[in-house]
């Protein structure tokens, strides 16, 4: 289809852009993995990268280093379970840097996550957020080292009775997602081009817009 003169540069840019912003519903990892080829393989810098997926330069870094920590560590060991790829974003959330530095700072490391994502002690990626709040506290970090991830998260519902409820933990994941959400997402929702998505926004503000009312002042 494409013209006989396009040459490699405008094929790889019309690649990126069908992995990254088409319409097709690709696998988040094989979006990563195009994105990591175009800078690894093919020279593209995170500045060109930037400006053409709309994405920052801190989100493309997050993605390249979660997609090497998949393909490397996670995906030899654990790569012949059904839905071993749909895990990319779990390796994105590590990147957060408090998490990243209390894995180090307790001696543990990216074998240990994917240790708990391969055998199901982390079962969706919004658990990984939860790394932050073991880290803070002394009993749960005590327990992550000694016997994993979910014993940590037991320990952490007793200390924060709070914390088990799974409704204000989804709450709390919605804030995240929201301010995190990536720019083409944003527009896709404002230009009205996903209206399943603007349609469950407005149901949310509506939802909370009810009870926030009743609040005493």
């Amino acid at each position: 289809i494409l013209p006989q003169n396009t040459n490699d540069r405008e094929k790889n840019f019309i690649r990126l852009l069908q992995h990254l912003r088409g319409a097709n519903d690709w696998e988040v990892y094989e979006r990563a993995r195009m994105l990591y080829i175009l800078w690894g393989k093919k020279g593209y810098t995170e500045e060109e990268l930037q400006s053409q997926t709309k994405l920052s330069k801190n989100e493309i870094r997050k993605w390249k280093i979660a997609y090497e920590n998949m393909t490397n560590q996670f995906l030899p060991e654990y790569g012949s379970q059904a839905d071993a790829l749909n895990k990319f974003s779990y390796f994105v959330e590590y990147e957060n840097p408090k998490i990243k530095q209390g894995m180090e700072d307790v001696g543990l490391s990216i074998k240990d996550f994917c240790k708990w994502i391969g055998t199901g002690e982390i079962k969706r990626a919004q658990d990984v957020r939860n790394l932050r709040k073991i880290f803070e506290n002394e009993k749960a970090k005590e327990m992550i080292v000694q016997c994993g991830y979910r014993c940590a998260i037991d320990e952490l519902s007793v200390a924060r009775p709070g914390f088990s409820s799974r409704l204000f933990e989804a709450v709390e994941e919605v804030i995240e997602g929201l301010k995190n959400m990536h720019r083409f997402e944003e527009e896709e929702i404002i230009e009205g081009e996903n209206p399943q998505r603007r349609k469950l926004l407005k149901n949310l503000h509506c939802a909370l817009d009810k009870l926030v009312k009743q609040f005493k002042k």
